[in-house]
């Protein structure tokens, strides 16, 4: 499989940054024989510091998921290859054939997209480890150098040639450990604030809606009746027509109906049995 170098470290290019760290005082440096001029070397702080082992690390993990992911799809590419010759491809009906062919086109593509994501994924990772590690090491540089009282530290990747005694690669390592740890502590704060002060924008806004008497936020009054059904308005029928009653129903209009809620029945020749009454014979 055809690899770009992006790597961190050990053996690989990572992206080295090119900077003068540090001028104390004006220049008014009095050179190598008085030692105010200082060598720091950013791949020594990166191989040898705690914080840049762990972003060694974390860089090395994501590499290596991102590579175990590649090699499955690559796999099934492989496997699939043999396929495509000419010998099986014979075997197989033009539907099958066809196919056979897309699915291999498929796969392609998608292990294409993949090793271009991976690509990218890795660079933007490594730029944005390189970045911050070289602002850690610049504030780390600048603080060793306002306290041993140095006029000037600069990168060793810019200079062509510098005397040992002149490095002090292993003091800044060690302070760049703490600069990371306050760095860090920086960040959490900060972002503790901001979630803090999100979660008081949205306590604010729910203040802010008008409540109803339940705790809910209040409705606008509607032209509904307190069931939230629609009111319904008198008719001729009577107060109780289209109100409800007490058990729920519709209350029956009153009329010429028993007690019963039937309609009471007039009174016909038949008896109480509902059957004819017979008047007395002679």
């Amino acid at each position: 499989m055809n690899k770009k170098a992006v790597w961190l470290a050990g053996g690989a290019v990572l992206a080295t940054a090119m900077y003068v760290f540090l001028a104390v005082s004006p220049a008014t440096s009095s050179g190598p024989a008085g030692n105010k001029i200082k060598v720091v070397s950013f791949k020594y702080c990166l191989e040898n510091s705690k914080y840049g082992k762990e972003q060694q690390a974390r860089f090395e993990e994501l590499k290596k998921q991102m590579e175990t992911t590649l090699q499955a799809k690559e796999k099934e590419l492989k496997e699939m290859a043999p396929k495509l010759k000419e010998d099986y491809v014979d075997t197989l009906t033009p539907e099958a054939e066809k196919e056979l062919k897309a699915k291999f086109q498929k796969l392609g593509n998608e292990f294409s997209q993949l090793q271009n994501q991976y690509y990218q994924v890795l660079n933007q990772t490594n730029q944005q480890i390189i970045q911050k590690f070289s602002d850690y090491v610049q504030k780390a540089a600048t603080q060793v150098g306002k306290q041993k009282g140095y006029d000037l530290v600069i990168n060793e990747e810019t200079t062509s040639y510098f005397s040992s005694a002149l490095d002090i690669s292993s003091e800044v390592s060690v302070a760049l450990d703490d600069v990371a740890k306050e760095e860090q502590k920086k960040e959490e704060a900060m972002k503790k604030e901001a979630e803090k002060k999100a979660a008081e924008k949205k306590d604010a806004e729910l203040k802010a809606a008008p409540v109803g008497p339940t705790g809910g936020v209040e409705k606008k009054a509607d032209p509904q009746g307190p069931t939230g059904g629609v009111e319904k308005k008198a008719d001729p029928q009577g107060a109780t027509a289209a109100a409800m009653g007490p058990t729920g129903a519709v209350a029956m209009k009153n009329g010429p109906q028993g007690p019963t809620g039937a309609a009471d029945v007039k009174a016909d020749p038949k008896g109480a049995t509902g059957t004819t009454e017979k008047k007395a014979g002679k």
